[in-house]
């Protein structure tokens, strides 16, 4: 496995064509795929926060099922244990512990930190919005201003130094998602460091969409719909559409995903000149068939699509192979890590988590 430095990677994806792992020119894979060492949970986490600090990869809270997934009739329970991984032939190691237990907020890097915005667990989701720096073997909180409401399963992304946060779910007994969203300035002074609320979606309201930015410019991607039918049961609707935000201009909508990408990796990845990149995902084609197929699931999509931002296209650039896992994971962080993308631990099927960790390298840039 071949570990490339931030700049390197930049130089790949912004002028590509470099075949830097000897690939045939001929081949459509453009990431050698492999695996880190396993986080030492033989269930894993789906929900975890994740990312980057002090050069060390970190892993945090999530939810896993330990006494057997949703068709074995397991209870969910949420975690608050800190991992880190100081190196790729390292071992995860146990660094700290969350205040309580949370999962399914929105992750991102920034400053040389991971901020964690938002969760949730089974009793109450959360406003809170913190920073974990790994120094010197220990791990540093602080803390930041909370979002404006409760948000859980929302999407985010950096645009610059503004975090952008968008949808999700108010509560664990909220059965409709939101369609606002937050911004907030990392770099405002100190009496100015707030969230502000710009113009919702104008789509409908959704959890588990995957956010992207580049260019000056915020994306949503597809996420699921809740709503109530004639009997009171909660269905869900996976989306397609896309929209992107620009600062000045506001919302505008974009060419819909050929399929469904809801809870991919996310934020979805800047490559090329132009390109976002969304691993996975779930397309909900077998949603309705959860119980009835219990453990011979096939899991979920081993796609990578490419959105174009400049031709608003879409198009399948690889497929996702790895020794382990069958199905790429749903409901977990992409992380850029030493110059490749690491998809720590997720949801492989329905109630079903992995401890692995699968690494992307970049070998040459999608054409589109």
């Amino acid at each position: 496995m071949r570990y490339l430095k931030p700049y390197t990677l930049i130089f790949m994806l912004i002028v590509g064509g470099m075949n830097l792992l000897a690939q045939e020119k001929s081949s459509r894979n453009y990431f050698q795929w492999s695996e880190l060492p396993a986080v030492p949970d033989k269930h894993g986490f789906a929900g975890a926060f994740a990312g980057v600090s002090n050069n060390c990869l970190l892993l945090a809270g999530g939810a896993n099922f330990p006494d057997g997934g949703i068709t074995g009739g397991g209870a969910k329970k949420w975690h608050q244990k800190i991992y880190v991984l100081e190196g790729p032939t390292g071992k995860w190691k146990k660094v700290g512990k969350l205040e309580r237990p949370l999962g399914y907020g929105v992750s991102v890097d920034y400053d040389g930190a991971l901020i964690c915005i938002g969760g949730g667990n089974e009793q109450v989701h959360s406003a809170n919005v913190f920073l974990l720096r790994y120094k010197k073997g220990i791990i540093e909180e602080k803390t930041l201003p909370d979002l404006p409401k409760p948000l859980a399963n929302a999407c985010g992304a950096l645009l610059g130094d503004k975090l952008y946060v968008c949808g999700g779910t108010v509560g664990p007994d909220v059965f409709e998602a939101v369609n606002d969203l937050y911004v907030l300035d990392l770099k405002a002074p100190g009496n100015e460091l707030k969230w502000k609320t710009l113009d919702p979606l104008p789509g409908v309201g959704r959890m588990l969409a995957v956010a992207g930015a580049r260019d000056g410019a915020f994306y949503v991607f597809s996420g699921v719909s809740l709503k109530k039918n004639a009997v009171g049961e909660i269905q869900r609707t996976y989306l397609q559409d896309t929209y992107r935000y620009i600062p000045t201009k506001g919302w505008e909508r974009r060419a819909s995903s050929p399929v469904p990408v809801a809870a991919a990796p996310g934020p979805a990845y800047p490559a090329g000149e132009s390109l976002l990149l969304v691993f996975g995902g779930d397309d909900g084609a077998l949603a309705t068939n959860t119980e009835s197929l219990g453990s011979v699931h096939p899991g979920f999509s081993n796609q990578v699509l490419a959105y174009n931002t400049v031709t608003d296209a879409w198009s399948s650039v690889d497929t996702i192979s790895t020794a382990s896992n069958s199905s790429f994971p749903v409901t977990t962080t992409a992380v850029l890590w030493r110059g490749n993308i690491v998809i720590p631990n997720g949801e492989t099927q329905p109630g079903e988590r992995t401890p692995g960790v699968i690494v992307a390298c970049p070998i040459k840039v999608p054409l589109q």
